[in-house]
């Protein structure tokens, strides 16, 4: 009897527990305003209601975003892959009744979710963080401003940009069991891009410029959520999840 694409996504979900991805994601931008909570209690003295305080306080939150957000979702995409790689997982789930793609959209699929939990639970916590600033430091005014609508639009554009990258890394997890490889490779790249950006002119290729590009312009007042980047972040995208694909089905697993 065959198995269906639920029950094979219910059985990936359940593999995952092991390795905490989830967990992690929420973890992630929970740690950051919780180092900026503390930061901005610590600058208490200088506190100043002139401005909107929402508008410094994301500046701060984005400028971490932008940096360990690809670094997170290359890790993700090793630890989702290495389930498989370790216990050699690879053999025995193709010989289930079920077709390849079955188990590799459902790894694809918890991949975008455990990054899009991520960036939502971001968003909320960014908010939940400014109230709780309002009421500890009340000088600072975060209740007497509304947050910034543009900084949605930052998360929404930094979870279209992560899109290359989750799939760029996940390829390069399924075809090298390495960590160096795989998510070394993204703190070099991620450099790289921070190089690039601003000083070559087909920077706008080279998906891992795209988040300081993203943070930079949000600095600067810019709202779009479709950029150029954004269509050819989903051009990488779709090539390297099509390539992952590919890759598995030719997979030797003898």
């Amino acid at each position: 009897m065959s198995i269906s694409f639920i029950q094979v996504l219910k059985a990936e979900f359940q593999k995952t527990k092991n390795i905490w991805g989830l967990t992690l994601s929420l973890l992630g931008p929970l740690a950051v305003l919780l180092i900026l909570i503390i930061g901005f209690i610590n600058q208490a003295e200088t506190a100043t209601n002139e401005v909107n305080p929402w508008i410094n306080f994301a500046k701060y939150t984005f400028q971490f975003f932008f940096f360990l957000y690809p670094l997170f979702a290359a890790l993700a995409a090793f630890l989702l892959s290495n389930i498989e790689h370790k216990n050699r997982g690879f053999k025995q789930i193709f010989t289930l009744p079920a077709p390849k793609i079955y188990f590799y959209g459902s790894k694809v699929l918890i991949l975008l979710f455990w990054i899009f939990s991520s960036i939502v639970f971001a968003g909320i916590v960014l908010y939940l963080s400014g109230q709780l600033l309002g009421w500890i430091v009340p000088a600072y005014g975060f209740h007497e401003y509304n947050i910034v609508p543009a900084s949605y639009v930052f998360l929404v554009r930094l979870y279209i940009t992560l899109l290359s990258i989750i799939a760029i890394h996940f390829f390069l997890s399924l075809y090298w069991d390495n960590f160096i490889v795989t998510v070394g490779s993204a703190v070099f790249l991620l450099i790289l891009g921070l190089i690039m950006y601003g000083n070559w002119k087909y920077a706008y290729l080279f998906p891992y410029s795209y988040s300081i590009q993203h943070w930079m312009e949000y600095n600067q007042g810019n709202t779009q959520i479709w950029t150029r980047e954004s269509w050819i972040s989903l051009f990488y995208a779709l090539t390297f999840f099509s390539a992952g694909y590919l890759l598995i089905s030719k997979k030797n697993i003898t």
